[in-house]
């Protein structure tokens, strides 16, 4: 097909690809980035196009963390070898094995093997010798003031009769962002916890079960060395909120995850902090938002606004039921 023929050109040079019976493009599932679906005779497959100047270099050493960690058994999306022995094909690509089954259902099972699963990987990233000290967007994720909500504002009123979608949206949950980016009290304890490689963005999109376990734990694109209580909170939060608000029921699944995750991996004993810890991981994502919608004119994840507002307007719930 003429549309992709870069691409076709690319797995015929690099793996000999020759006989794709289909191909298509993913929508709307990373757009800073292209993911495809080949599939040949043999087999089915991932290709992943990444944008970026100076690229090649974070791919490939995340490539062979990916490798490393499939060899030590983790279910990660596994990355193919070229016929050059190479990860990365044209300075932007690389292509991985497609894993089959479903996202998460909501059950105590699937949430047992997702902790387990996670508690593997957090172990075997700790012994990673790879100088992986890449942070996508750090200064984009730096946390917003209470001055830059004041000035988004400004901006938003200045364009009078000519407002969006989102600046309405960031208007009727100024109050709740206004006293959200106010509130931020995390313990010394959390300050002074374990760093490490993280995956960053485990959320139930990026996590594909079958028969209940997980098969793969996919997107690897935003990893870097952070807080590991990070990635154990944010993904708590964020598989007990699958399919409800209730306060009472989110907080009762995050602990049966935590008290999963600690059988198989250490974690310092911050459980209460979780909400609190969750809600910063929230305010990074809309602080990333905002910042490149108002101040760089650009539309990254800016889909994203409504549903991270519902996330901290729910996490916010949490907190104060747990202060009362």
């Amino acid at each position: 097909m003429e549309k992709f023929k870069k691409e076709y050109d690319i797995l015929d040079k690099y793996f000999n690809f020759s006989n794709i019976n289909k191909f298509f493009q993913y929508d709307g599932l990373n757009l800073n980035s292209k993911t495809y679906f080949v599939q040949n005779k043999q087999n089915k497959f991932i290709l992943k196009y990444v944008p970026g100047e100076k690229i090649h270099s974070r791919l490939n050493k995340m490539c062979m963390i990916l490798s490393f960690c499939k060899k030590q058994n983790v279910a990660v999306q596994e990355p193919i070898k070229s016929i050059s022995k190479e990860f990365i094909l044209d300075n932007h690509y690389f292509l991985t094995k497609y894993y089959s089954g479903t996202y998460f259902d909501g059950t105590d099972l699937e949430l047992t093997n997702f902790a387990k699963s996670l508690a593997l990987l957090h172990k075997v990233l700790s012994k990673i010798k790879i100088n992986y000290n890449f942070e996508p967007f750090r200064q984009s994720y730096k946390m917003l003031k209470k001055t830059d909500l004041v000035k988004i504002k400004n901006i938003i009123k200045k364009k009078e009769n000519q407002k969006t979608i989102f600046d309405k949206m960031f208007l009727d949950n100024f109050s709740l962002l206004e006293s959200s980016f106010s509130d931020i009290v995390i313990s010394e304890k959390y300050v002074k916890s374990r760093k490490q490689l993280i995956h960053f963005d485990l959320h139930p999109g990026n996590v594909i079960f079958n028969n209940h376990h997980v098969n793969a734990i996919i997107d690897f694109g935003s990893m870097q060395k952070g807080y590991l209580i990070d990635d154990v909170a944010f993904s708590s939060f964020r598989f007990a909120s699958y399919g409800t608000k209730n306060p009472k029921k989110i907080m009762s699944k995050m602990e049966y995850f935590f008290n999963t995750y600690i059988k198989f991996g250490p974690l310092p004993e911050l459980f209460s902090e979780f909400p609190k810890i969750a809600k910063l991981q929230i305010l990074k994502r809309l602080s990333f938002i905002l910042r490149n919608h108002y101040y760089a004119n650009t539309s990254f994840w800016i889909s994203d606004m409504k549903k991270q507002l519902e996330f901290l307007s729910l996490l916010e719930k949490i907190i104060k039921k747990q202060n009362n």
